[in-house]
C-alpha cells in the first residue's frame, strides 16, 4: 500500500471528531462606509448601471418584499416600463416570510424603478408617469437611486406624486442603501452583485465544547501551579498533567505547546507517580504524535520508549498498548512516511508475538489468556491484510476464540468486534468473512442486550434492597452479574456485585458479602491497572471489608484492609478527610477496641507489639484497648490521662456497648498452629480447623463463602437445618491429587468432614480448570452434611430462579482475587504485623483475664411467648442467617439409621428407679445417640437438657394411645439473642390397648427418684425388647406428662401434633 495521502489525524477527526477542537474560523468583508458611497456614486463611470439594478432588486427582496421578478430587456426597464415588480404569491407561502415590509405584496402590484441618473427628480416623474399609464393596478411605487437626495427633497416628491397619480410612491436613496448594507449585513448581497473588492477580517469563534475545555484547562493550570510535594500526593498531580496535556491536545493548540505538556507529565509521572501513569503519559504522547500531528518519526521514537516500559510485561492491557501503535506503524512504513527499516516491523513483531504466546500458554489466566490471543490474531489480521495475505484461517480463529471466550469475564471481545464491522467497509469476498460477521452481529446483539438487561436488573434490585427485600435483590443481582459478566459492562458489574454484597451482609451472610466486595475491588483494581483511573466508591468497598472483618472478629486482616485503604485514599484518590471519614473512622477504632477487649486469655501473650502497631495505624482507642487487655494500665493511665479507679468501670461499660452483640464470643488473631473459621447458614454452625497457612486459609475461606451463597435464599425454598454444627478439619496429604474429602465417624455417630489436599499452594490448583468439580462436590458434600435439602422443585427453583450455582461458583476463585487486591499486604496472622510495628514491647501482665463476663454477651436470649405468634412462615423465609439458632440434641442422620419405633417401661424390684426405654431398631446406630448425650452431659442430665415428654389422649376413638416427644430445653438458652430458633425433634405414637404401663410408670414417679432413660432394642426372635448396658444409661428427674388438649400453640410440645390426631376435647 502507498498511499502518502493517507493521514491519521483526518482518520481520527472523522471517527472522533468530539476529541478535536469545535472552535472556527470566521472570515468577514471590510469595506469601509466612506469606500461603498463612493462606489456607488460612481457606477457610471465604470457602466455597472446593469449591476446597480440586480442589487437593488436583491436589496429590495431581503428589505421590501421577496416576491420580485426580473425583468429581462434594455436598461431601464425594458417594455415593461418597470425594472422589477412583484408576482402573487399563495397565503400559505407569504405566511412564512420573515423578512420584509409586509405580506401585502403577496397579492397585490408593486412597481420598483431604479435609476443611477444625477438627474432623479426628471427620472422619477417620468418613470412614475410611464407605470400608472400601464393600467396595472400597483398599488404602490418604489423608486431606488444611487444618488444623495436630500430628506426635504424627498419627502416633497414622495407626497406631490402620490397626489397625482393616485399611488403611494416612496423614494430609496444611496443614504438607505448604505443604512441597509451595514445595519442590517447585507455585504454578500453588494460583493456579489457589484463585485466589489474587500480585505477580510479573520476571527477565531470559540465552540461550545471548547469553552469547557478552555475552563478546564484553565483550572487544571492552577491546581498544577499550586502543588506543593511537602503537602499533596503525587498521585494527582500527575493525573492533572495528564490531564492538561490531552486537553491542549484535543484543543488543537500549537504542537510544540502540546508536546511541552505531554513531557512534563511523564517527567512528574516518573518522580511522583507509579508504573502505569509513566506508562500511560507516554503512550498518549505518541497516540498525539501519530492522530493529532501525523508524526509518523516521533511516533517510530517513542515507541521503543514505551516497548522498554511494557515489553516484559505480564498485564495485557498494556500489550495491548504496543499492539495498537504497532499496526500504526505498519501503516506508516506501507504509506511510505517510514522506510521499513526504521519501522523495525519484523523486529517488533517477534517481540510482541513471544510475549503475548507465553501469556495464551498460561491455562491458569483464562481471561488473559484469551485477550492476549485475540491480540496475537488482530497483529496477524492487520499484517495479512496490508500484505495481501489471505484472511480465511485468521477469520476462523477469530470465530472460534469468540465462541470459546463467551463466559469471560474480562475478555474484551468488543475490540474485535470494533475491528471486524471496520474491515467490513473494505473488506471485499473475502471467504470466510461473511460467516464471521453474522457471528459478529450476534455477538454484538446479544451484549448489547444483556448490558441494557443486565442494567435495568442492577436498578431493580438495589430497589430490592432500598426496601429489605434481601432475597429477591440476591436474584436480581445474581441475574444482572450474568448478562453484565462482559469486558464492556465492567462498571455495572461491579454496582451489581456491590449490591449483592450488601444484602448478603444484611442477612448476615459475612463470608458470601466479604467475596462479593472483593471481587467488586477487584474489577476497580483492574481498571485502575488498564487505564489508571479509580473512582471514590473504591474507599466505600474497601470500608465495607473492614467492617465485614470486623463482624468476623478477625483482627489482623481488619489491619491489612484498613492498611490497603489508606494507601488508596492517601495516593490514589487523595481523599481529604472530613467530619464524615473522622466519625466512621472512630467508629471503626472504637468497635475494633471490643474486639481487642474480648482478646482469649491464651492468645494474649502474643499481642505484646500490638499497641505500637496501633499507634501507627492511629487506632488510639484500640491501642487503649490493648494495652488495658495486657495489664499495663498504669501505661493507660499515662497516655490517656484516665484515672485509674475508673478503667475497670469503662472497659466494662464498653465491652457492653451495643455494637458488641455484633461481635464474637471473642477476637481472631491466627496465631496458632491450628486455627479455625466458621459460618452461621440456616441455623447451622460450618466450621473448618485448619494449619496456620495462608492459601489453605483462602481456600477455607471460599469453601464457606460458597456455602453461604449457595444457601442464601435456602429457608424460602424450605431448606432446614438438620443438625446445629458441621465440622471439618482440612489437613495436608501428599498422597492424593486433587482436593477431596473422607468421612469419619466417631462413637457418638457424629461425622468430621476431612478435606484432603496435596499441599498449601492453593493458588495454582484453584487456577487450574480441573479444581471446579473437585471444590463444587465438597462443597454440595459439606451443605448436605448439615441441611435437610428441599424437594426437587424447591431444588431446582433455588438453582434456577435464584442461580445458587452460579452465585457459588463465583466465589470459588476467591483465594486468586484476594491475592490479586492484597498480595503481600495480605498479612492474616498477628505474627506477620510485627516487622511493621515499633520497637517497643509491651510483656502480659495479667494472670487470668481482665474481667469474668469476658466473653458473654451484653444480651440475654429470652422466649417472650407473646411475641410468638407474630412470625408468620413468610417473615422466617426472609429471615437472616445469623437471626437463626438450631437447638438440637438429634443427630437427625443417626436417628435416621437407628429407627426409633417404641417406648418401654421397666420396674425392677433392686432398685425404686424407674425405667423409661426409647426403643430403636438398630442396636448400634442406638448406641451412638446414647453415647452422645452422655458424652454431652454425663451419666446425670442435671439441667434437664433433654426434655421429654408424654403426651396422652391423642385419639378419642383410642384413649390408651400417647406420644412420646423428645427435644432440647429452651429454657436453657442464654446465649446471643435469635429473632428465630429452629428446635430439632422427635417423637413416637405409641398405640397399646390399655394404659398400665404407663400409669405404673407415673406412680413410680411419685416417689420423687426421677428414672433412667436408656436406650434398648427389639429382639426379633423372641419379640422382647432388650435394654442396653447400664453404661449407656442417664438419670432424670424432670418428664412432662400432659393430654394433648391442654397443649397451646405455643408450647413446645405442640410440635408432635399433627393433623391427624383426633384429640379428645375434655
Amino acid at each position: 500500500m502507498k498511499n502518502k495521502s493517507f493521514k491519521p489525524s483526518d482518520f481520527m477527526k472523522a471517527r472522533r471528531p468530539e476529541q478535536f477542537s469545535d472552535s472556527s474560523i470566521i472570515s468577514e468583508p471590510i469595506i469601509s462606509k466612506e469606500q461603498f458611497d463612493h462606489f456607488l456614486a460612481t457606477i457610471t463611470q465604470r457602466c455597472q448601471e446593469k449591476d446597480f439594478e440586480n442589487f437593488c432588486r436583491l436589496l429590495a427582496q431581503k428589505e421590501i418584499c421577496p416576491n420580485l421578478v426580473i425583468q429581462t430587456g434594455s436598461t431601464g426597464g425594458g417594455d415593461s416600463k418597470v425594472d422589477t415588480e412583484t408576482y402573487p404569491v399563495a397565503d400559505d407561502i407569504s405566511l412564512k416570510w420573515y423578512e420584509g415590509i409586509g405580506r401585502k405584496a403577496d397579492n397585490e402590484r408593486w412597481a420598483f424603478a431604479i435609476s443611477v441618473q444625477k438627474t432623479w427628480k426628471t427620472k422619477i416623474q417620468g418613470d412614475v408617469k410611464k407605470i400608472v399609464l400601464t393600467g396595472r393596478d400597483y398599488k404602490r411605487i418604489y423608486f431606488m437611486s444611487n444618488q444623495a437626495i436630500r430628506d426635504k427633497d424627498r419627502a416633497e416628491y414622495e407626497d406631490t406624486l402620490t397626489k397625482e397619480y393616485g399611488v403611494p410612491v416612496h423614494i430609496f436613496d444611496k443614504q438607505w442603501i448604505i443604512d441597509k448594507v451595514y445595519s442590517h449585513n447585507r455585504f454578500d448581497i453588494a460583493i456579489s452583485a457589484l463585485n466589489l473588492t474587500y480585505a477580510e477580517d479573520r476571527h477565531k469563534v470559540i465552540g461550545f465544547k471548547d469553552a469547557e475545555k478552555l475552563a478546564d484547562l484553565a483550572a487544571i493550570e492552577k491546581e498544577i501551579d499550586n502543588f506543593d510535594s511537602a503537602i499533596n500526593m503525587g498521585y494527582q498531580f500527575v493525573e492533572d498533567c495528564l490531564y492538561a496535556a490531552i486537553l491542549s491536545r484535543e484543543l488543537e493548540k500549537p504542537q510544540f505547546e502540546v508536546y511541552g505538556r505531554f513531557e512534563r507529565a511523564k517527567r512528574v509521572a516518573e518522580e511522583f507517580g507509579v508504573s502505569q501513569q509513566v506508562l500511560r503519559a507516554t503512550y498518549q504522547h505518541i497516540w498525539t504524535a501519530y492522530c493529532w500531528y501525523n508524526d509518523f518519526k516521533l511516533t517510530n521514537k517513542l515507541y521503543d520508549e514505551l516497548e522498554a516500559l511494557s515489553i516484559n510485561s505480564n498485564n495485557v492491557w498494556d500489550l495491548e498498548r504496543l499492539c495498537t501503535l504497532y499496526t500504526n506503524i505498519q501503516t506508516a512504513a506501507f504509506s511510505e512516511y517510514l522506510t521499513f527499516s526504521e519501522a523495525k516491523l519484523t523486529e517488533r513483531f517477534e517481540s510482541l508475538f513471544n510475549t503475548l504466546s507465553a501469556i495464551t500458554d498460561d491455562n491458569t489466566r483464562p481471561n488473559a489468556s484469551a485477550t492476549a490471543k485475540s491480540h496475537i490474531l488482530l497483529l496477524k489480521l492487520s499484517k495479512a491484510a496490508i500484505t495481501k495475505k489471505p484472511l480465511t484461517g485468521i477469520f476462523s480463529e477469530i470465530g472460534e476464540l469468540l465462541d470459546s471466550s463467551h463466559n469471560l469475564m474480562d475478555f474484551p471481545a468488543e475490540i474485535l468486534i470494533r475491528v471486524i464491522k471496520e474491515l467490513s467497509g473494505f473488506i471485499g469476498e473475502e471467504h470466510g468473512f461473511d460467516e464471521l460477521f453474522e457471528k459478529i452481529i450476534e455477538v454484538s446483539t446479544q451484549r448489547l442486550g444483556d448490558g441494557e438487561a443486565g442494567r435495568l436488573l442492577v436498578n431493580n434490585g438495589f430497589r430490592k434492597l432500598d426496601s429489605n427485600k434481601y432475597h429477591e435483590a440476591i436474584k436480581l443481582f445474581a441475574k444482572a452479574s450474568n448478562k453484565l459478566i462482559q469486558y464492556e459492562h465492567r462498571d455495572y458489574f461491579i454496582q451489581a456485585q456491590a449490591g449483592i454484597a450488601c444484602a448478603y451482609e444484611s442477612m448476615g451472610l459475612f463470608w458470601a458479602a466479604r467475596g462479593c466486595y472483593a471481587l467488586a475491588v477487584h474489577q476497580l483494581d483492574k481498571d485502575f491497572a488498564e487505564h489508571g483511573t479509580m473512582p471514590k466508591i473504591m474507599s466505600t468497598l474497601l470500608r465495607h471489608l473492614i467492617w465485614i472483618e470486623i463482624r468476623l472478629g478477625r483482627v489482623p486482616y481488619v489491619l491489612a484492609w484498613l492498611s490497603y485503604k489508606n494507601i488508596i485514599d492517601t495516593h490514589i484518590l487523595e481523599i481529604k478527610p472530613d467530619e464524615n471519614s473522622d466519625e466512621d473512622n472512630q467508629l471503626i477504632d472504637t468497635v475494633l477496641g471490643i474486639l481487642i477487649l474480648k482478646t482469649k486469655y491464651q492468645d494474649l501473650g502474643g499481642l505484646s507489639f500490638l499497641p505500637e502497631l496501633l499507634d501507627k495505624f492511629g487506632l488510639y482507642m484500640s491501642q487503649f484497648a490493648a494495652l488495658y487487655a495486657l495489664g499495663h494500665e498504669d501505661r493507660v493511665v499515662s497516655e490517656f490521662k484516665f484515672e485509674d479507679e475508673n478503667l475497670y468501670e469503662f472497659c466494662t461499660n464498653w465491652l457492653n456497648q451495643p455494637a458488641n452483640a455484633d461481635l464474637p464470643i471473642s477476637s481472631e488473631w491466627n496465631i496458632d498452629k491450628i486455627i479455625s473459621i466458621n459460618s452461621l447458614v440456616l441455623g447451622v454452625k460450618f466450621s473448618i480447623d485448619l494449619p496456620n497457612d495462608k492459601g489453605l486459609l483462602m481456600f477455607s475461606e471460599a469453601i464457606l463463602s460458597a456455602i453461604e451463597c449457595f444457601l442464601a435464599t435456602g429457608l424460602a425454598h424450605k431448606f432446614y437445618p438438620q443438625q446445629s454444627n458441621v465440622n471439618c478439619i482440612l489437613e495436608i496429604n501428599e498422597s492424593v491429587e486433587k482436593v477431596s474429602y473422607k468421612e469419619i465417624e466417631n462413637d457418638c455417630g457424629e461425622i468430621t468432614i476431612y478435606i484432603l489436599v496435596k499441599n498449601n499452594d492453593m493458588l495454582s490448583y484453584i487456577q487450574s480448570k480441573a479444581s471446579h468439580d473437585d471444590i463444587f462436590n465438597l462443597v454440595v458434600r459439606i451443605i448436605c452434611e448439615g441441611v435437610i435439602i428441599g424437594d426437587l422443585n424447591n431444588t431446582e427453583a433455588l438453582v434456577k430462579n435464584d442461580l445458587a450455582l452460579d452465585r457459588m461458583n463465583q466465589l470459588i476463585h476467591l483465594p486468586t482475587i484476594l491475592n490479586n487486591i492484597l498480595d503481600s499486604q495480605l498479612l492474616y496472622s498477628l505474627k506477620q504485623w510485627e516487622a511493621h510495628a515499633g520497637h517497643e514491647q509491651f510483656a502480659l501482665l495479667r494472670t487470668k483475664p481482665w474481667s469474668d463476663n469476658l466473653y458473654n454477651s451484653n444480651t440475654t436470649f429470652k422466649i417472650d411467648d407473646s411475641k410468638n405468634n407474630k412470625y408468620s412462615e413468610k417473615s422466617f423465609s426472609e429471615a437472616k442467617h445469623n437471626d437463626i439458632k438450631t437447638i438440637s440434641i438429634i443427630n437427625t442422620r443417626v436417628w435416621n439409621k437407628a429407627k426409633w419405633s417404641g417406648t418401654l417401661y421397666a420396674f425392677s424390684p433392686e432398685t425404686p428407679i424407674p425405667i423409661l426405654g426409647l426403643t430403636f431398631n438398630n442396636k448400634t446406630e442406638s448406641l451412638k445417640i446414647f453415647n452422645g448425650w452422655k458424652k454431652r452431659l454425663g451419666s446425670v442430665d442435671i439441667n434437664n437438657e433433654i426434655n421429654v415428654c408424654i403426651i396422652t389422649e391423642i385419639d378419642k376413638n383410642n384413649p390408651h394411645h400417647y406420644k412420646v416427644i423428645i427435644h432440647p430445653n429452651y429454657k436453657l438458652l442464654d446465649s446471643k439473642s435469635h429473632e428465630f430458633c429452629i428446635f430439632v425433634n422427635r417423637s413416637n405414637i405409641m398405640t397399646p390397648n390399655n394404659s398400665v404401663n404407663l400409669n405404673n410408670f407415673k406412680r413410680s414417679l411419685s416417689r420423687g427418684l426421677g428414672y433412667f432413660l436408656i436406650p434398648a432394642t427389639f429382639n426379633q426372635k423372641n419379640s422382647q425388647p432388650e435394654m442396653a448396658d447400664e453404661k449407656y444409661w442417664i438419670r432424670k428427674n424432670n418428664i412432662k406428662i400432659i393430654e394433648a388438649w391442654k397443649i397451646g400453640v405455643n408450647d413446645m410440645e405442640y410440635m408432635a401434633i399433627s393433623g391427624d390426631d383426633d384429640l379428645s376435647n375434655n
